[in-house]
């Protein structure tokens, strides 16, 4: 209910404010230079910073989505922000696929962790 009121306070800025459910103690700065392009399979993120910045990514988050190695440091954070979209914390640098990971035979389960995220943000009627 939280979140939702705190998206419907914001609609007119969500595209610089991220609602998340997992807090972020930390300061952030912009990033620059960010460019997203799609791959097989998922997208390619790069971006530069001159501290710790998050990308707001127009991208469905899903628990099935895994970050490759990050080619240009520290592995980012990956998790939900406004209800549907992805968001990418890192730290200076970043280089990275984050690919989406499903089929019916096997890995079937990070899927069934998102149908627990959506009743447990009462996403499902």
């Amino acid at each position: 209910a939280d979140t939702i009121r705190l998206i419907k306070e914001n609609v007119s800025a969500l595209y610089r404010v991220a609602v998340v459910n997992e807090p972020y103690d930390g300061a952030l700065v912009p990033a620059t230079q960010a460019e997203m392009s799609f791959i097989r399979n998922g997208v390619h993120i790069k971006a530069d910073s001159s501290g710790t910045s998050a990308l707001l990514l127009p991208l469905q988050f899903s628990r099935c989505l895994f970050p490759g190695q990050n080619g240009a440091g520290a592995q980012p954070q990956i998790q939900r922000a406004n209800l549907i979209n992805t968001l990418v914390i890192f730290d200076r640098a970043l280089d990275i696929d984050l690919t989406w990971r499903f089929n019916f035979w096997r890995g079937a389960g990070c899927r069934l962790d998102d149908i627990r995220d959506s009743e447990s943000l009462e996403l499902q009627q």
